[in-house]
């Protein structure tokens, strides 16, 4: 006999009015003192003590003998000989397993009938069918016609049936099974008349769960079946949901469940008795749910204490239903979770404004805006999240480079260098890049990266090398060349200074030409800058730049500002000036212009005669070598030919001493520039 059994049962089953327990009182975990006195004694050691399904009996068994006893005033009811007892589905319906050839069943406390299984009975179990058990398997009878139900191929150590029998628990020593038992299809077999297999009915039960796990103790309550576990574990098992109510510090037995008060009640050896909430509300509700009822659900969901619609949402999760989950739960995180899931996109930002300091949170919801495609919530959950590499990422992929600048600030601010000198780098900022490495001290990095893509900075990173290396070796800092010293050192160098300026006299190309600039990655600059001239190549920078004003200026935006500046300003003036001072000023202006203007055109006139001067001295020359001199005195005429070319660039008005009277007079046509420069005046 089992002393928590004894104990336990007499507690639960009992229907002695002095045993009450107030469940304000009660505190989970907790033990509880319990009243206990004298009913009586056992003329025989118990090794087990069961109660009949409504409590009023309960039946002791031990040295090959039962007795039955009333559960209140444990009076004698009837006894008889026997190696285990079992209770039935009925009041008064038992089974005794009198050797392991005979079982016999009684009804009402008459014997009933006697079944003689084909095999050796090591053990029985009670419930709505009776159940054999031999060293290999078990088989389940009918306690009315002792008709083999079905055989099933395990050894099982306890079997546990709930109240209506419609299903039953198989517990072994690795696992449990939880089958439902169709009564009405065996009925209507053996009504039929038909033989029966002699394994029994293929159809009458069915695997409903299998869970690997050992079970202790354990009992049904509705549809849902309670247990113990090895790792002292206190769950229960609904569908195919296990859910855990409390963790247990000891070795517990679990001794019943009360209705009246929705607890749970278990025990130690030293009879220690604790009790943990469960709320036959949460079953209904689950059960309903497991069987597709969801308008019987709703309609109990009112009634489940609101510290459990946590628990209930979880489940509805687990079963499929997360829009009732949603709706259920009171939790924020698992809100936020259920709203990603079902991609509600504006209940989860709610939820995430409501929590400032959840980074987590708004990276969650960016990544569901970028499946969904909102960029614009995405962007700015990305930005709330902080995630530098998100916003790099979506930037790049739109092609914004003005955002992609805002953020290389944005994380140079924030110390993220690496999503700094990226942004640097896609935007062809190569004066930031360099600037970030040396502030970051990778000034080698710098080196390589100014050789490669800005020639024209290595000497400044050159030196700035040479001095942060100095203090470290001397002699490895004199060992750096700097290409303005030892131009034979790099070779094409000069090549490369015109290739940073055709890669950098365009824009960033957009992202609809790609297919037009898709094979820019196969250029050879250097070849480029071998077949294009200085010239060329400042006359497209300066091309470039001027559509890149006009652009700027043609864009809605600078046109907004440029007419609120000037609205601003006439309205500034309007204010502050008097006419008379508006006047003098327009006077002025007026006046400037025409003589800047004039200045252009005798530049632009000096010009033109500095040039067919020079195109007549050359001929003249050329002909007059030609009739007297030599071959062998030909080089030395051109190159003092050359010496009195005058360039045109660097001719400068300014050094001469020419009034405008004169400068008017100059016959540009007929001007001999050998005179002109020899003349007094100038």
């Amino acid at each position: 006999m089992t002393v928590e059994k004894l104990f336990g049962q007499e507690i639960l089953k009992s229907k002695e009015p002095k045993f009450k327990l107030q469940e304000k009182n009660i505190t989970d975990g907790e033990r509880l003192v319990v009243p206990s006195r004298d009913l009586g004694t056992s003329e025989v050691f118990p090794q087990s003590l069961t109660h009949n399904k409504n409590g009023h009996f309960v039946a002791v068994c031990g040295d090959g003998e039962f007795t039955i006893y009333t559960a209140i005033k444990w009076k004698n009811h009837t006894y008889g000989s026997g190696l285990e007892f079992v209770w039935g589905s009925g009041k008064s319906e038992y089974a005794v397993r009198e050797s392991s050839s005979k079982i016999v069943t009684y009804e009402k406390f008459q014997e009933k009938s006697v079944i003689k299984p084909k095999f050796s009975a090591e053990g029985i179990f009670g419930g709505a069918a009776l159940a054999v058990r031999s060293n290999s398997f078990v088989c389940f009878y009918d306690w009315e016609t002792n008709n083999i139900i079905r055989r099933i191929d395990v050894t099982p150590k306890s079997i546990y049936w709930n109240d209506t029998g419609e299903y039953v628990t198989i517990t072994t020593d690795n696992s449990f099974y939880i089958l439902r038992y169709n009564k009405d299809y065996v009925l209507e077999f053996f009504q039929s008349g038909e033989d029966i297999p002699s394994e029994g009915l293929e159809e009458a039960f069915e695997v409903v769960k299998d869970i690997s796990e050992k079970v202790r103790t354990g009992c049904w309550v509705e549809d849902c079946f309670i247990y113990t576990n090895t790792a002292n574990r206190l769950n229960y098992c609904v569908g195919n949901e296990i859910v855990t109510i409390a963790h247990l510090d000891r070795t517990m037995y679990l001794l019943g469940y009360i209705k009246r008060q929705n607890r749970l009640y278990l025990s130690d050896k030293s009879i220690n008795i604790v009790s943990y909430r469960l709320d036959l509300t949460i079953i209904k509700y689950q059960t309903a749910v497991l069987r597709d009822d969801l308008e019987a659900a709703e309609k109990i969901l009112p009634k489940i204490p609101q510290d459990q619609r946590n628990r209930i949402a979880q489940f509805l999760e687990a079963q499929g239903y997360k829009e009732q989950a949603l709706n259920v739960a009171t939790d924020l995180d698992l809100k936020f979770e259920l709203a990603l899931q079902l991609k509600h996109l504006k209940t989860a930002y709610e939820i995430a404004q409501l929590d400032h300091e959840s980074e987590l949170k708004w990276k969650q919801l960016a990544d569901l805006s970028l499946t969904i495609g909102n960029l614009l919530l995405a962007e700015e959950c990305l930005g709330k999240g902080q995630d530098l590499s998100g916003l790099l990422l979506l930037y790049t992929s739109t092609g914004n480079s003005s955002k992609l600048k805002d953020l290389a600030n944005l994380a140079l601010e924030s110390g993220r260098n690496n999503i700094a000198f990226i942004s640097f780098f896609l935007l062809q900022d190569f004066q930031n890049c360099l600037k970030l490495l040396c502030d970051t001290d990778r000034i080698p990095e710098a080196a390589f990266l100014s050789r490669t893509y800005f020639p024209s900075e290595i000497s400044n990173i050159v030196d700035i090398w040479k001095k942060d290396l100095r203090g470290v070796n001397d002699k490895a800092a004199n060992s750096l060349a700097d290409p303005n010293e030892y131009p034979n050192l790099f070779p094409n160098f000069e090549l490369s200074l015109k290739a940073e300026k055709i890669f950098r006299k365009g824009n960033l190309p957009l992202s609809k030409d790609y297919e037009e600039v898709k094979n820019y990655i196969h250029r050879d600059l250097i070849e480029e800058a071998q077949n294009i001239s200085l010239e060329d190549i400042n006359d497209n920078n300066n091309n470039n730049n001027n559509n890149e004003m006009e652009e700027e200026l043609s864009s809605p935006e600078n046109n907004v500002n440029d007419d609120d500046n000037n609205s601003e300003q006439i309205d500034k003036k309007e204010i502050e000036e008097t006419p008379e001072e508006s006047q003098e000023e327009s006077q002025e202006e007026s006046q400037e212009e025409s003589q800047e203007e004039s200045q252009e055109e005798e530049k632009q006139e000096v010009n033109i005669a500095v040039d067919n001067d020079e195109s007549n001295v050359d001929n003249n020359d050329e002909n007059d070598n030609n009739d007297n001199k030599e071959d062998d005195d030909k080089q030395t005429n051109n190159d003092e030919e050359d010496e009195d070319k005058i360039d045109v660039d660097e001719f400068n008005l300014d050094e001469f001493n020419i009034s405008q009277e004169e400068l008017d007079n100059v016959d540009a046509s007929n001007i001999d520039i050998d005179e002109f420069l020899a003349s007094d005046d100038i």
